[in-house]
């Protein structure tokens, strides 16, 4: 525990799974893998992305030495998706995919409907 800082990259085990996140133990102190912190797409539940005695490598987000609270990360050692998107996705350009949610009310100050299945994006 003496060597925890932020930033560092450490090897764990998952203790318990939540509807939160997981507990992983650390060797001497369990840290909170947060929900939010699993992956950088949609997690509906902890369970999908990680399992109880499952060995993994995390990183430590926070780590609070006088609460003995750590706070882990496991999205932030994989690449970002969202940093080069601009470079993927140019403006007027044709793209496809699919919508997870069934409103466009989340799209309305960006993007304009073409069609009925068509949106294009305006800056």
């Amino acid at each position: 525990m003496e060597t925890l800082t932020e930033g560092q990259v450490v090897h764990g085990h998952v203790k318990n799974v939540t509807e939160y996140g997981a507990f992983v133990d650390l060797g001497g102190i369990d840290g909170l893998l947060h929900l939010t912190d699993l992956s950088w797409g949609r997690v509906k539940h902890p369970s999908d992305v990680v399992k109880p005695e499952q060995e993994l490598d995390v990183i430590i987000l926070k780590f609070d030495k006088e609460k003995q609270r750590v706070s882990l990360g496991l999205k932030q050692l994989m690449a970002d998706p969202w940093v080069n998107a601009a470079e993927r996705y140019r403006p007027a350009e044709k793209s496809t995919g699919r919508s997870s949610e069934s409103s466009t009310t989340a799209f309305s100050s960006s993007w304009s409907k073409v069609s009925r299945d068509s949106y294009t994006f305006r800056k």
